[in-house]
């Protein structure tokens, strides 16, 4: 069959071609009678809009770009999800790129989507303060999300990365750990060097933190068990619940028991935190609304409106039963029966975290 042309919707509706390409495009000037005729004869006739044509005439793609890091860790997906259905409300889509990981392609990645969209949402960007400069002069707006940059010429939405660190360090302080390890993420993430800067202060609630070369996934957190186990650290912080899972399956394997011999706690509460054996103790992250919030930023930029800084989130941490009083590790690698109970075994819940505060679940 003969495509339906815009000249076949003017012929049948006694319009010009004009009219129904105003009327497609939503003006709103065109007589309603006109206008009711061009709708009547699109209907009758099946007429589909070329995508293409469309955005030459208004001038955009109606299309938003997004760079993430790595789409198999969940908190990624789910920002997207945030930045997606609001995005999908003011009638734009989302078009993703993942790096892997491979900072040297973050930049290419960038560029390409900017020549493809209306405007850039870039999702714990690794690339240096320079590059980001680069972006940010741009002539399509962007975001950048979970990270930020002081100077940097685009609007940031993140967490308060630092009062998140602090409260899991001060409740892994109240259950009596003394001496903790940090799994490291990927060198350039905003978000680790924060966390360590936060933990390093932790001193004040009588912790002494080591740092531990990790990664950002599943397999990082595996690799880095046998090291865990053979240390004198009570508890061990992860990067995020990616690696905490990894870690709790290389230390299941090793036959440490969690928690009695070594507590495990995360960031972000992915959801297979919660179902995980046993749910792991996590830092609940605003994921969905920094997603949200990212748009409403870009929004206001496409507009042209002023936009400072939208307010940094608040996290609070959850507890599970993978963290607990620090037990005693049995000598020579050989594993006995379990010296600490799980408190609250099975429950979950906010704890006090404030300097001083009880570190009980609340």
């Amino acid at each position: 069959m003969r495509e339906i042309t815009i000249k076949d919707v003017a012929k049948a509706a006694r319009v010009s071609t004009a009219t129904v390409s105003r009327v497609v495009n939503g003006n709103t000037s065109v007589d309603r009678q006109l206008a009711d005729r061009v709708e009547k004869a699109i209907e009758e006739l099946g007429y589909r809009p070329s995508v293409h044509a469309r955005r030459l005439v208004a001038g955009r793609t109606w299309l938003v770009g997004a760079l993430v890091p790595d789409l198999s860790n969940p908190f990624f997906p789910i920002v997207l999800r945030g930045l997606t259905s609001a995005a999908e409300e003011a009638g734009y889509s989302v078009v993703v790129a993942e790096s892997g990981e491979h900072v040297e392609r973050e930049m290419k990645l960038a560029l390409g989507l900017l020549a493809q969209t209306d405007a850039l949402v870039l999702c714990s960007p690794r690339m240096d303060i320079e590059q980001l400069h680069e972006l940010a002069v741009q002539s399509s707006p962007t975001v950048c999300v979970n990270r930020a940059q002081s100077g940097l010429g685009m609007p940031c939405v993140t967490v308060d990365e630092y009062e998140a660190a602090l409260s899991l360090a001060g409740h892994l302080a109240g259950l009596g750990h003394r001496r903790i390890g940090y799994l490291q993420g990927p060198p350039g993430s905003w978000s680790d060097s924060v966390r360590w800067r936060a933990l390093r202060a932790a001193s004040s609630f009588g912790l002494d933190v080591v740092p531990f070369p990790c990664g950002p996934d599943l397999e990082a957190g595996y690799a880095v068990a046998r090291q865990l186990a053979d240390s004198d650290v009570t508890a061990v912080v992860a990067f995020n619940d990616y690696v905490a899972l990894g870690v709790l399956s290389g230390l299941q394997e090793l036959g440490v028991k969690v928690p009695e011999e070594l507590s495990i706690a995360g960031f972000d509460d992915i959801p297979f935190s919660a179902y995980a054996t046993p749910p792991i103790t996590s830092v609940r992250r605003p994921v969905v609304e920094l997603g949200r919030q990212a748009w409403r930023a870009l929004e206001a930029r496409m507009q042209g409106l002023p936009v400072s800084d939208p307010p940094v989130l608040s996290s609070e941490v959850v507890v599970r039963a993978s963290t607990a009083a620090p037990g005693r590790r049995p000598a020579d690698g050989v594993r006995g029966p379990a010296v600490a109970a799980r408190p609250g075994d099975g429950d979950s819940g906010t704890v006090d975290t404030t300097p001083g505060g009880s570190g009980r679940a609340r």
